[in-house]
Order: C-alpha cells, then structure tokens, then sequence
C-alpha cells in the first residue's frame, strides 16, 4: 500500500510515515539488500533532504552497489550535521579512495583512527589509502594497526608463489559464465604488483585502487569482439584477503566485470 493513500478520509502523519520507510531500510540494510536500500533511503530524502540515517544508509548501499561518486555526496552531505560520526567519515574515506581522491581519502581515514584508535577497519582502510597515495613507511604502520587490532580480519599479507596465483586465476575462471570464459581463453595473464595512480585517474569515472584485474586491448566495434591483448592481475589488493577463499571471490568479482565489459553485456551477479 501506498503510503500516501488516504483511508477513510485520514493519512498518515508525515513523521510516522517517515519513521515506518525508516525501519524498512534498516531492515533492507541487515539482509544486505542494497537496492531496496538506496530505493528507500532516495525516497524518504525526496521528503526529508537532510535526514541523517537516511544519508548515511544511502552512502552505505551505493558503497556496496559500487556508485562512490553518489555515495561520496552522501557521506558529505551527512558529514555538514557537524558531529564528525567516525562512521561516516569512515564512509567518505572509503568513497574518496574508491574515486581516487587519495587525499580526502587519507584525511577522512586519519580523523577516523584519532577519534577511535582501536578501529581496525578505520587503520585498515588509511593503509589502502596511504599505499595507493605512494606513501609505503605510513601504509605499512597503519596496516600493523589494522592486524594487531584484528589478525583474522587483517593478516599480514600472503606470499604467494607463482604458481598458486595460477590456480587462483583458474579457480576465479571456472565460476564463470561459459560466454565470459571464452573471452579469456588463451589470452595471456601478466602478475603486476598495482596499476599507477595515472592509469587509474585517466578513466571516467576513475578506476579504483582496489581494481584486482584488468583486460587490456580494444574489443572493437563488430558484434564478435577481438580477443584481449593480455590479462593483467594486481597482486598487492589481492594478497591482502584475509584468505585464499577470499582472494579467489575477489579475484573472480573482477574478471566477471572485466570480461562482461568486454563483451559489451551486463555482468551476472
């Protein structure tokens, strides 16, 4: 039912209706059903424009549906009530980082890790922001954080040999459609520590640090693409999950956006 249909003659005050979409979006958020997240939360903004909860889900499911342009306004927008919630700016490093917005995104991150030093996630997020930004010494001190705060979220980083990046990658090819394993047969793959802050800048939007793999090559403009000219992997995000399991999902996450891309089609979830 509509919220807004009179019944009887009566409506529903606009607080109440208010508080009820409220309570569906929290719940929508416990389930991780970010669509109906951002539904939600657009549509109580619509009514409400500076309803904080509602800014700070919003920025939370545009973070998880891959949209940190909007979820960056969000977290802003959320960030002007003026109490400085570490959670939010927790939200806004992490959208700065995934644009490329190196420095707000350390910013962000340092305020989180000052107001709450034992914030591991907070610790965590400035290394990916620190090393991405180039700043090694930092990164590396901010990551030893991370790990003593919570060494079965943030271990050190795994050694891998060649040859279990191998099957790694075969792994994250096999939980592929078959249409997107064909892009990748016989193209080669390349084991590359990070993509450089220009590459990542000179796309539009910019690509994230995070990125695990890149296609390189152009598909053409025919209905049958031209293969890859290589695969390129990044090891440096990659060997920072907390297991192989994990760096397999994350691995294989890449390769289904990298090779729908490709084929100029949606990727499956």
């Amino acid at each position: 039912m509509d919220d807004d249909i009179p019944v009887n003659g009566w409506s529903i005050d606009p607080d109440v209706r208010a508080s009820l979409r409220l309570d569906r979006i929290r719940l929508a958020a416990q389930t991780e059903s970010w669509d109906e997240v951002a539904l939600e939360a657009e549509e109580l903004l619509d009514e409400s424009p500076e309803h904080a909860e509602a800014l700070f889900l919003l920025g939370e499911a545009m973070l998880e549906l891959g949209q940190p342009e909007v979820a960056a306004k969000a977290f802003e927008q959320r960030a002007r009530h003026g109490d400085d919630d570490p959670e939010v700016l927790l939200g806004l490093g992490l959208a700065c980082y995934e644009l490329c917005d190196l420095g707000r995104a350390v910013e962000s991150l340092r305020e989180v890790v000052r107001q709450v030093p034992d914030h591991a996630e907070g610790h965590f997020s400035l290394g990916l922001a620190l090393e991405a930004a180039g700043q090694d010494s930092d990164a590396a001190a901010a990551f030893q954080a991370a790990q003593l705060l919570a060494p079965e979220i943030y271990p050190a980083p795994m050694q891998l040999e060649p040859v279990e990046w191998s099957a790694a990658l075969r792994e994250s090819v096999a939980q592929l459609p078959p249409t997107l394993q064909g892009v990748l047969q016989g193209v080669r793959v390349d084991l590359h520590d990070q993509p450089s802050l220009e590459e990542l800048r000179s796309h539009s939007p910019p690509l994230p640090p995070s990125v695990a793999a890149l296609l390189d090559g152009d598909p053409g403009e025919g209905e049958a693409p031209l293969a890859p000219d290589g695969l390129r992997v990044f090891t440096r995000v990659l060997s920072r999950q907390p297991t192989f399991d994990d760096l397999v999902v994350a691995l294989t996450h890449a390769l289904l956006i990298e090779t729908a891309d490709w084929l100029g089609v949606e990727p499956e979830a």
